[in-house]
């Protein structure tokens, strides 16, 4: 807990306006940016506030790390043209970590719930950095399972430029985790590991899990329906794991992976 926390701990009202006006002022900032839809800003701000009471403003330095730094690359990538979050893919990257939330606030192993919320986050801003960063590619990436070339975009592609994206967001949310939660060493290379191997996770739950659609032109998507709510032509997957769930998966994965290599 930072200085400033402790001193508002002391000054419960003040403590919840303080939280209300920053979270207000990051919801305005990420509106005029476009980074988030309206239902994106209520879930973000939901979290957000529940974030900030239970581990106050070190633990939301990860938070906006992961948001800012994420929401940039994808608009920079897509040269402006995406970015914006909805409702549910806020909920897919931020149910985990309330977990891990969730066992910090209600168990005695503090340090375990820190690193499986560290773990989480760690492997949603890998998996938006190996996927963005992988556009930049000049190679097209290759499926994950049968090591064939597939067109950039395609769930489940891997590339040697997207995990090398995917290394250095593990590795930059754990170095911030660590530092803000005074973790050891043990810690880092468990959020590391968790996050890098929960991007490969969410890149096998796409080539497998994900279903895929052909809509009336023939034309290869992730929608299940189409602009006119038309369902499209499942190809194959289950229509229950859309991007959202796998996210949600993955981010699951992460955090069960951690817990379990706290335990040697």
């Amino acid at each position: 807990m930072s200085a400033l926390d402790s001193v508002l701990s002391s000054y419960p009202v003040a403590r919840v306006v303080i939280y209300l006006l920053i979270l207000s002022f990051v919801a305005v900032l990420a509106s005029k940016r476009g980074y988030l839809t309206n239902g994106g800003i209520a879930s973000a701000f939901f979290l957000g506030f529940f974030l900030l009471y239970a581990l106050g403003f070190s633990g939301f330095v990860l938070y906006l790390f992961f948001f800012i730094s994420s929401s940039a690359f994808t608009a920079v990538v897509d040269k402006g043209k995406g970015g914006k979050r909805t409702f549910s893919q806020v909920v897919a990257n931020g149910t985990a970590p309330f977990a891990g939330l969730l066992i910090f606030l209600f168990s005695p192993h503090k340090e375990l719930g820190l690193v499986m919320f560290s773990s989480s986050i760690a492997e949603a801003t890998a998996d938006t950095w190996a996927s963005e960063g992988g556009l930049l590619s000049k190679k097209p990436p290759r499926s994950i399972i049968t090591g064939t070339s597939v067109p950039k975009g395609t769930s489940g592609g891997v590339s040697a430029l997207g995990t090398l994206f995917a290394f250095l967001g593990a590795l930059s949310l754990s170095m911030i985790a660590t530092g803000v939660f005074r973790l050891g060493f043990k810690s880092f290379l468990i959020i590391l590991t968790s996050g890098f191997l929960g991007s490969f996770f969410d890149s096998f739950l796409g080539a497998t899990l994900e279903a895929r659609y052909s809509d009336k032109d023939g034309r290869l998507t992730y929608s299940r329906y189409d602009d006119e709510g038309i369902e499209n032509h499942r190809l194959r997957g289950l229509p229950i794991v859309d991007n959202d769930m796998v996210n949600l998966l993955s981010g699951f994965f992460a955090s069960t992976l951690s817990f379990v290599l706290m335990l040697f």
